[in-house]
């Protein structure tokens, strides 16, 4: 009989990255990372500067913010995944939600806002973070396949600019 090739990769493969998308890990593993991912979680959302992005964007809010804003993501909804165990210790898909909550703030608001500094400030101390537990940045991977997007008026300290469409040239970003 011939051997047919598997999609999956091997194993060793899935173990050889801890943010490999398709990892086999022991339920010892998951709990010890859902541990990680809940004492991350627990530090982002008790930061001085994190109450912006606690609960999702409303309509009232920022009216367009889903037109902008394709995957939107809360800190509250980080928090609800953790508690269900959904990462299942899947760190690439955890830091992926986090920092899709900054990014996706500091796509929808303007650089010179307060919003958007406090959401660099964040994402750069998650990625320290990140990078301790992993040696690596799955956030880096996202951002940077991440074209630049227009930037609209959000909460508390946006400024809005004139436009909701990308200029000449510029893609629109498909994320949060």
């Amino acid at each position: 009989t011939a051997a047919v090739p598997s999609a999956a990769p091997s194993a060793a493969a899935e173990s050889a990255s801890p943010d490999s998308t398709v990892e086999e890990i022991s339920v010892a593993v998951i709990k010890k990372r859902n541990e990680q991912f809940s004492k991350i979680w627990k530090m982002v959302n008790t930061h001085e500067k994190s109450e912006p992005f606690k609960k999702p964007v409303t309509k009232r809010e920022a009216p367009d913010y889903h037109t902008v804003i394709k995957r939107p993501m809360a800190i509250n909804d980080v928090k609800k995944r953790v508690d269900k165990s959904d990462y299942e210790g899947n760190f690439a898909e955890f830091f992926g939600d986090m920092n899709l909550i900054f990014s996706n703030a500091m796509q929808y608001n303007t650089k010179n806002s307060e919003i958007w500094s406090w959401a660099k400030e964040l994402q750069v101390i998650l990625k320290k973070e990140e990078i301790a537990i992993t040696g690596a940045s799955a956030s880096d991977m996202v951002a940077s396949e991440m074209a630049p997007a227009p930037k609209t008026a959000g909460r508390t300290g946006a400024v809005k600019k004139g436009t909701d469409t990308p200029e000449a040239g510029e893609e629109p970003k498909a994320k949060r």
